[in-house]
């Protein structure tokens, strides 16, 4: 009896063409899962960012009701525990101390944002923001 490999040939070719469709498959699949991700990590940025915001405007606001508002508080900007925002202690600065600077900082889940603020003490108008990059 002779040995005949007639349908080696076919059998590897038919192995080599589902490992690599196989491989296409997971391939597409990982890219749009880390495409969620990337989406996901975005929405929650812009949210603390907005957080942060809206953490300054509570500042400046309690500021001009109170005087003697010195910051140093955590706001809870929405319902949800997941995004937190505290305001640091408030300095002064300039001739007859004029100027409150001040750093608010808001989580949503993972993502932070640090916002540096300076604002005229009279009338809270902000003269310098800048983030700070986490």
């Amino acid at each position: 009896m002779t040995y005949s490999p007639r349908g080696f040939i076919a059998l590897t070719s038919a192995i080599v063409i589902s490992s690599v469709l196989l491989l296409l498959i997971t391939a597409g699949s990982l890219s749009g899962f880390i495409a969620r991700i990337n989406a996901l990590q975005h929405e929650l940025k812009e949210q603390s960012r907005a957080s942060a915001l809206a953490c300054i405007d509570h500042a400046l606001l309690s500021h001009a009701y109170d005087p003697e508002y010195n910051g140093d508080e955590s706001v809870i900007i929405t319902n949800s525990p997941s995004v937190r925002c505290s305001i640091s202690l408030f300095s002064y600065s300039g001739q007859n101390s004029t100027t409150v600077t001040f750093q608010v900082s808001a989580v949503a889940e993972e993502a932070k944002t640090v916002i540096e603020v300076a604002a005229r003490k009279n009338d809270h108008v902000v003269t310098a923001f800048k983030e700070i990059p986490q």
